[in-house]
């Protein structure tokens, strides 16, 4: 409260912009959340792919307490872990996910934002693994459009 009166909220993020302002007391776990996203790379890039699921988890958890369930970092922390569940064959588990951070890539970003297309492309190869052709055709095509989408808009 700023001379009693409630402290004006900063105006929303434009569409396709991340807001990733965080209230004082949650920026050092914001900083955290940053850290284990560059620690889930080093991991993976060192193929210690069930120490970098272990930490995506991590930062899952910890995204979704600091940003919230409905907060594009806490879409990206899903689309992260959804890759690594499905190089375990955890493919029932990878698919709620992917679908989870594309659905909330879609309602914050715009369903054609980057974000959103690399999750849809997830679950395009995760249809592959799973040998169902149909859904991984449609999924592409999908993917094909968004991306055709984002070509004829200027600056996109």
């Amino acid at each position: 409260m700023v001379g009693g009166e409630a402290a004006p909220s900063p105006p929303p993020a434009a569409h396709g912009t991340i807001d990733m302002s965080l209230p004082k007391e949650l920026e050092l776990q914001g900083l955290e959340v940053q850290r284990l996203g560059m620690r889930v790379r080093q991991l993976a890039s060192a193929q210690k792919y069930a120490e970098a699921l272990q930490v995506a988890e991590q930062r899952l958890a910890l995204s979704e307490q600091t940003y919230g369930l409905e907060h594009p970092m806490s879409a990206t922390c899903l689309n992260d872990v959804g890759t690594f569940v499905q190089a375990y064959g955890q493919f029932d588990r990878a698919e709620q996910l992917f679908e989870g951070a594309s659905r909330i890539h879609k309602k914050h970003l715009g369903d054609a934002h980057p974000h959103n297309i690399a999750a849809l492309n997830n679950l395009a190869l995760l249809y592959q693994a799973k040998g169902d052709a149909t859904k991984e055709q449609a999924m592409r095509m999908l993917v094909k459009m968004l991306q055709s989408r984002n070509e004829a808009v200027p600056g996109a």
